[in-house]
């Protein structure tokens, strides 16, 4: 069978099955095809009843993201093919771009209208990406470039039961699984109660409750809204974590007082039983498990994570002593500032002739606004830095590298300004609520960037890249990272070096 992509996008002569009725997916499988390749939601066949239309004796052989192109909806549209073992390799794609339709429609002006498919507004990158599809879904090899989408097949034998989403299949999902495979790992309902809240009838109304925007760092619990109670009032030391979107962030839940706070229905409450909620909470907002956690999550409309998967979640065992976790866990959600004499845990022995990879002088040639605090720190921070790096500790002389680059840029906004940022909060508008937040290292450098433009703008890329490696850092506090090496804290100590000399240091020539 040869496929034809635009066919299977014209809801006159293909069949577009959207989630919500089965008849559609049954006239789909009628006939006894060798294959059937047909359009549908993502998530179409997440439930156990949606899997049942498939025909016995078919399997996925490939299934290729086409994106949210169905004007009126949010559904999110995939090619699904469908056919009887016995091939080689099943096949995958993903959509890269953001912006697969054009503003307007070309050469008309009439409405999309409701449920169709938009075929006169596909960007032209979108047509290539779809050309691409065709060939690899029949075959051949994709011409398409690569910000386009990616490509990516597997032997059958790998299919997982009830798993259908290109993502799921990616290799940086199958390399993930694979390392937590090999890993010493717990479930997590083995070191964890798993509360669902629920919507109480008769609720009491006007009480707090936590919601998805409250679940971010830094944490910020005083300005919760108000709604109707849940079953699940939280308790201090409760793991609140979202299950809804792309990402399933997760904090800990610290607030004092008296009046009680209800967990919101689009949450999980994970109560840790025999291990740190510090650890597991940064467990869960690693990298690595949100790429997994996003990867196992269904449904057509909205992504969201089921309770039988985050059940049986792999949770890595903890390397560290619960004081380290509580104490970095402090520092992420803005409770305490960093003090690095917490990282001596991490060298292994006393300091010795070392190489010094950062030149410990730019502590007294640097343009200071602040001179006693940023001087002191900064001298106390480069010493240890060359320690940590000197024994090893790569992971500890990165999170250093952004503290340093961090009070530096605090220093400069302070002189800008003209107001000692040590002493006070800077203030900055958040781009998703439009609510004012205390600035983070991101924040700092997008200000500097922008207030010393055109002359800063390379510097701030290799701002933006220490930033990066530092937050890799504290994601994978609890899975060794290859990218946490030595090579890695180099290239960190030398982008901080190039972007410290605008400030007036020289340190390597």
């Amino acid at each position: 069978m040869t496929i034809d992509l635009q066919k299977c996008l014209d809801n006159r002569e293909g069949f577009l099955v959207t989630g919500n009725h089965d008849e559609l997916a049954e006239l789909v499988f009628s006939d006894e095809s060798d294959e059937y390749a047909f359009v549908g939601a993502r998530g179409f066949f997440d439930t156990g009843k949606k899997r049942s239309l498939i025909p016995d004796g078919y399997i996925l052989r490939g299934a290729f993201e086409l994106g949210d192109i169905l004007s009126g909806t949010s559904l999110f549209l995939m090619l699904y093919v469908f056919a009887r073992p016995g091939f080689g390799e099943c096949r995958f794609s993903t959509l890269k771009l953001k912006k697969p339709l054009v503003a307007k429609a070309r050469g008309s002006r009439k409405a999309d209208g409701l449920c169709k498919i938009p075929v006169d507004r596909f960007s032209d990158d979108f047509l290539a990406y779809l050309r691409a599809v065709e060939d690899y879904a029949n075959g051949g090899a994709p011409d398409c470039p690569s910000k386009c989408g990616a490509f990516f097949g597997m032997p059958p034998s790998e299919l997982i039961e009830g798993r259908f989403t290109p993502a799921f299949y990616s290799p940086r999902n199958r390399k993930i699984r694979s390392t937590l495979a090999s890993s010493k790992t717990v479930e997590l309902s083995e070191v964890a109660n798993i509360l669902m809240p629920r919507k109480v009838t008769d609720a009491a109304r006007n009480v707090l409750v936590l919601r998805p925007r409250n679940i971010r760092f830094p944490v910020d619990l005083d300005s919760l809204e108000r709604g109707e109670a849940t079953t699940v009032p939280l308790r201090k030391g409760d793991i609140v974590m979202c299950l809804i979107g792309e990402e399933n962030h997760a904090i800990v839940f610290e607030r004092d007082g008296e009046e009680p706070v209800y967990a919101g229905t689009s949450m999980a409450v994970i109560r840790a039983n025999g291990i740190s909620p510090e650890y597991l909470c940064f467990y869960l907002s690693s990298d690595i498990a949100k790429q997994a956690l996003s990867s196992l999550a269904g449904g057509v409309i909205m992504k969201r994570l089921a309770l039988r998967d985050l059940s049986v979640f792999p949770v890595v065992e903890p390397s560290m002593d619960e004081q380290y976790y509580l104490t970095e866990y402090a520092i992420l959600s803005g409770r305490a500032p960093r003090n690095y004499q917490d990282l001596e845990g991490l060298k292994g022995a006393e300091p010795s002739a070392a190489e010094e990879i950062l030149n410990a002088e730019i502590a007294d040639r640097i343009q200071a606004y602040n001179e006693e605090q940023l001087r002191s720190f900064l001298s106390s921070d480069i010493r240890e830095l060359n320690t940590c790096f000197s024994h090893g500790a790569y992971k500890a002389a990165i999170i250093l590298a952004g503290s340093i680059l961090e009070a530096v840029l605090i220093d400069w906004i302070s002189e800008i300004k003209h107001v000692n940022y040590f002493a006070e909060k800077y203030m900055v508008r958040d781009r998703k609520s439009g609510k004012m937040k205390p600035a983070a290292l991101i924040d700092y450098i997008n200000e500097i960037k922008y207030l010393e433009r055109p002359r800063w703008m390379k510097e701030a890329d290799m701002a933006h890249q220490i930033r990066k490696k530092r937050n890799l850092v504290h994601a994978k506090l609890c899975i060794a990272a290859d990218e946490v090496n030595e090579e890695t804290a180099r290239m960190v100590i030398e982008y901080l070096d190039k972007v410290l000399r605008t400030r007036g240091a020289h340190c390597l020539g």
